[in-house]
């Protein structure tokens, strides 16, 4: 029973850090826009060239989980968008931008779909609906105290020492995911 319960929990934790991640960019936009010199029109390319990759992603995910598993999966899915995070802080310009927030969300596609194969692997039927609830309670968690949560962090770090930061969390968890 303890392992369902790391299950959940890192799971949830998961969905937090997730959507912290996504919504930094929301959150950073402006101090962005203005060191990078971008227009509204350039960063709405920028968000969505997130949802387009994020879109796309989703389907060839969903068989990388099948073929290999959620655990290897999210493993690599979570370390990547860590990494693409981070990344977001050296961006220098709109195509540099454009691209990390294209590979984030490439990256980032992979969550759910690989957590779904975790549940159905993992898990009993009779949990499903209720390890579905606990994940995305988390996401939900996490889009409610992202804001404030970064706005600190782009106070006292900038906007690119903040995505710096917060690539870290991730990476953590998939050490402790893997192990």
């Amino acid at each position: 029973m303890i392992a369902r319960g790391v299950l959940l929990v890192l799971l949830f934790l998961l969905s937090w850090i997730l959507y912290l991640d996504r919504a930094a960019i929301s959150t950073a936009k402006d101090l962005v826009a203005k060191d990078l010199s971008l227009s509204n029109d350039a960063m709405g390319v920028v968000f969505g060239s997130f949802a387009l990759a994020y879109a796309l992603g989703q389907i060839p995910a969903g068989w990388f989980a099948d073929r290999f598993g959620p655990r290897w999966t999210l493993t690599i899915v979570v370390s990547a968008w860590s990494l693409f995070t981070s990344l977001t802080g050296l961006a220098s310009g709109f195509t540099s931008m454009l691209v990390v927030r294209f590979l984030f969300g490439a990256a980032e596609a992979g969550a759910f779909p690989a957590s779904a194969r975790a549940f159905y692997t993992w898990l009993p039927p009779a949990l499903h609906g209720r390890a579905n609830g606990i994940i995305f309670s988390g996401s939900r968690l996490g889009a409610a105290l992202s804001f404030p949560i970064l706005s600190g962090l782009l106070d006292t770090s900038g906007w690119r020492g903040a995505f710096f930061l917060l690539g870290i969390p991730g990476l953590v968890w998939a050490i402790v995911w893997f192990s």
